[in-house]
């Protein structure tokens, strides 16, 4: 718009001018000024107009700042332009691991339906040797990561860790290592076949066949066995039994067992920890899966993944980062809400998001019972039904008070609250919704999730992370993204600012993203931010400067020159020159000033309202700041003139 307003003005005085000489200068003063001179004079009115040196200095001063988050802050800017649109951003979706926390996984502890068990007690337990046997079979041969000889100058003794693949993976295979158990298990069996860990399914399967040294089966073919981990309901939703620890029993999978296990993990994710449940199938018939039988996974996998035994549940403690607290309440000073999107249980997302900030009250946060319900309603009110209320606000239809029983209940509840209901004083606080809600959700409902303060999703695929950024886009929000992996891509470059991790992150990630943090530091975020909002308030410094003193000052002795007849001031390569290399620095210095106090105090900018250039800073500039440099420039060229007199000849 700026360069449109600039070329309008540019082309009009222009015209002006032609016009001027045609019908009234070469009529009335014949010779006044000759066609050659009036096309110099009007493309010096052109050239005036436009401030050269604008560009050049627009772009140093995003280099030295992207330069300077670079050395300072370890922060990657790939795109110059960006920078600005951080310090605009109003919603931060971050990923939860690596980002928010450590992503330094360590297996805290054993979960089934009796007990929640302390890793090092179980696993060094005699009695429940055959048990732990199983809970080290899965961890290590459904497991992607490999172990590799690390460097110890302290000893003489080869230490291995894990490498590779994710953290529930390494976290998985270091336990089974620091307990002596991968030799034992990698002996005994082989992996046949890997079914890799989807986002859709929520669970990682491998096929293991026991080695010769192993019991067979009477026809001589391999014994094999399907191993299960993944996300706790969807392995639990798989079995139709358990071992019992104690006796090593295949018991039943009763609705009482299952309610057990399921409460002792909601215990433990409560307390921020990450919990998967692991399963086996030793009943693959043999004279079916022979040795020579190829496992597949395309289209449908061609063994059995149902009726698995439920064996345990497996919590692994991944600590916050230092600082991320700090930073999350810095960026919701700077009126940025941060919202967490994971594909953790919604237990474990809301005891982190306690934990860094994001969710600032506890027990304010409203849960999601059955987000489709929005479409129910919202179809029954666009129909006329009876039985609806209208004239309602959303809060008010949505006003259950927790103790209600279930036949009082409306058949449009949405909310399960955990201690308080929705009025006009807690509708800000926060939310938090299990992904699998979000295909069915309303304009209604997403319009219902946005109105809170502080947001967290939970069990999201990378297609619900896309929708979620596309939905609050929808909605006004300048979304920015954090995120590592492969998956996260689609929703990095979807984002209006797509940030990297770039110690952890994939090489699709960093690609997709337009920010890399190189120390995968979430408090450098807060510096971007910081940047971003500076150099949008030093760049409309440097435009005022541009077009008042690359511009106006500049048009005047042009005009002059031409109206008045004056000997021209400035020629247009001089003109071109004044822009190109003294206006620059003087750019360059204003794109470098300080911030001020308070510039992460401030809300960020309306984009429909405060734009780069608007007609207040062309006002200032053009009215004000020019004429006074005008005015300088004048008097200066009179006094010259004054005591030099005319040296053209």
């Amino acid at each position: 718009r700026f360069v449109i307003i600039i070329a309008l003005l540019a082309s009009t005085t222009a015209m002006i001018v032609i016009i001027e000489w045609a019908a009234y200068l070469n009529i009335q003063h014949k010779g006044f000024m000759s066609p050659s001179s009036m096309i110099a004079n009007a493309i010096s009115v052109l050239v005036a107009y436009i401030p050269e040196g604008l560009p050049i200095s627009l772009s140093t001063g995003l280099t030295l700042i992207s330069t300077r988050l670079c050395v300072e802050h370890s922060v990657l800017v790939k795109q110059l332009s960006i920078i600005e649109t951080v310090g605009s951003m109003t919603l931060l979706a971050s990923d939860k691991t690596g980002t928010l926390t450590q992503n330094k996984m360590t297996v805290s502890n054993i979960i089934n339906c009796d007990n929640i068990h302390e890793p090092e007690t179980i696993a060094m337990s005699k009695d429940l040797h055959q048990y732990v046997l199983d809970i080290m079979k899965v961890s290590v041969l459904c497991n992607q990561s490999k172990l590799e000889v690390v460097s110890d100058n302290s000893s003489d003794a080869t230490i291995r860790e894990a490498k590779g693949s994710n953290g529930i993976d390494k976290a998985l295979l270091n336990f089974a290592e620091k307990h002596n158990f991968v030799n034992t298990v990698q002996s005994n069996f082989t992996v046949k076949f890997v079914l890799p860990f989807s986002s859709a399914t929520k669970i990682s399967v491998a096929v293991i066949s026991h080695n010769e040294k192993s019991s067979k089966c009477s026809d001589g073919s391999s014994i094999f066995s399907v191993v299960m981990k993944g996300a706790p309901e969807y392995i639990v939703a798989r079995c139709n039994s358990y071992i019992d620890e104690k006796t090593y029993e295949e018991k039943k999978l009763s609705p009482t067992v299952i309610k057990s296990i399921l409460d002792n993990i909601s215990q433990v994710s409560s307390t921020g920890k990450r919990v998967i449940a692991i399963a086996i199938n030793n009943s693959l018939p043999s004279h079916t899966f022979t040795s020579e039988y190829v496992f597949k996974s395309e289209p449908t996998a061609n063994f059995p993944c149902t009726n698995m035994t439920f064996i345990a549940a497996i919590a692994v403690s991944d600590p916050p980062r230092d600082g991320v607290k700090a930073a999350v309440e810095t960026l919701r000073k700077a009126g940025i809400q941060v919202a967490m999107v994971t594909g953790d249980a919604p237990g474990t997302a809301l005891a982190i998001a306690n934990q860094v900030g994001i969710v600032s009250t506890y027990y304010s946060v409203d849960l999601i019972d059955s987000l489709a319900k929005f479409n129910e309603y919202e179809q029954q009110r666009l129909s006329g039904a009876d039985d609806i209320e209208t004239g309602k606000t959303i809060q008010e239809l949505q006003k259950v008070r927790h103790n209600n029983n279930s036949e009082n209940k409306s058949s449009i509840e949405l909310v399960k609250y955990s201690s308080c209901e929705i009025n006009e004083s807690n509708k800000t606080s926060g939310i938090i919704v299990d992904g699998r809600d979000l295909e069915v959700v309303s304009s209604l409902g997403w319009d219902y999730i946005f109105s809170h303060r502080e947001l967290v999703f939970a069990r999201t695929t990378p297609e619900q992370k896309l929708l979620i950024v596309k939905e609050s886009q929808r909605r006004g929000h300048r979304v920015g993204v954090t995120g590592d992996g492969v998956n996260d891509s689609p929703a990095l470059k979807r984002a209006d600012v797509g940030i990297a991790m770039g110690k952890s992150g994939s090489d699709v990630a960093r690609d997709a993203a337009a920010i890399v943090l190189l120390d995968d530091n979430f408090a450098s975020i807060v510096h971007a931010v910081e940047e971003g909002r500076l150099i949008f308030a030093n760049l409309r410094k440097v435009i005022a400067y541009q077009i008042s003193a690359g511009s106006w000052a500049e048009l005047l002795p042009v005009l002059a020159t031409f109206f008045l007849g004056m000997p021209q001031p400035l020629s247009s390569f001089l003109m071109i020159i004044i822009c190109c290399f003294t206006d620059v620095f003087a750019g360059i210095a204003l794109c470098n000033e300080p911030p001020e106090k308070e510039i992460l105090l401030e809300k960020p900018r309306d984009l429909k309202k405060s734009n780069l250039v608007d007609i207040r800073i062309i006002g200032y500039s053009y009215l004000f700041y020019a004429n006074l440099e005008s005015v300088g420039a004048f008097l200066n060229y009179f006094l010259y003139m004054s005591e030099r007199g005319n040296t053209r000849t």
